[in-house]
């Protein structure tokens, strides 16, 4: 059994036995180097209860080099974090693509999954260089917020549940469990926002991608949603 392999084997027993909160992780033998990784975006962001999927690689140079990683919760077009790209790539230190702490050894897919939570944050805005000052209250961060915010229900939540990414099949009965078992905190999530003073069609302030702010909206489609997995389970 070659290092990689085995390392991996170890790093896969560990997390088995000792989850991370908030994650979905189907990690097997069968699929041992390209395990696949859906965060649940925490409380009180505007990831709230998102599903974010992560495809990683790993090579046979692991641990010495860090997986490959591909992130699928996008339209094409939403930019919901600066450190997420549209197009699937993931800007990460530890992954050697963005500025910060480099990939050892010692560390592992957990350490990875540790590192994305931790940049889905309540501000995320202040992730891209030349924003890292922007005020909490600013106009600037509070529209980037409520964009985020009706994205992560539109695409993190509805896409995710009803257009899963290739491959995650495996993963999508523990979505669906989790939305039914918090559908009242998306509903009151979404009342929360239907004032909102960024209703209607509205531009990023950074990126400049475009989103149709529209709570009431996707208030019917969860509802929709509910039903038709109410009835699945019939």
């Amino acid at each position: 059994m070659n290092i990689s392999k085995k390392r991996l084997i170890h790093d896969m027993e560990i997390l088995t036995k000792k989850p991370i909160e908030g994650s979905f992780v189907h990690w097997t033998e069968d699929n041992l180097y390209t395990p696949k990784v859906i965060i649940i975006g925490s409380k009180d962001t505007p990831y709230e209860n998102g599903f974010y999927c992560i495809q990683f690689k790993f090579t046979d140079k692991f641990p010495f080099e860090p997986p490959k990683a591909k992130y699928l919760t996008t339209d094409g077009k939403v930019r919901m974090n600066p450190n997420l790209y549209a197009n699937g790539k993931v800007c990460l230190s530890l992954l050697g693509t963005w500025s910060g702490p480099q990939w050892t050894s010692c560390q592992n897919l957990s350490t990875i999954i540790l590192s994305i939570m931790s940049i889905l944050h309540e501000n995320p805005i202040i992730n891209e260089p030349g924003y890292t000052q922007t005020p909490i209250k600013s106009k600037r961060n509070r529209l980037y917020n409520m964009l985020v915010t009706h994205a992560n229900i539109r695409v993190g939540v509805l896409q995710m549940l009803t257009s899963p990414p290739e491959g995650y099949e495996c993963l999508v009965p523990s979505m669906k469990e989790y939305f039914l078992k918090n559908y009242d905190e998306y509903i009151g999530l979404c009342e929360k926002h239907l004032d909102t003073e960024f209703s209607g069609l509205q531009v990023s302030p950074i990126y400049k991608w475009r989103e149709k702010v529209n709570f009431k909206l996707l208030i019917t489609k969860l509802k929709k949603l509910k039903k038709e997995f109410k009835i699945e389970k019939e």
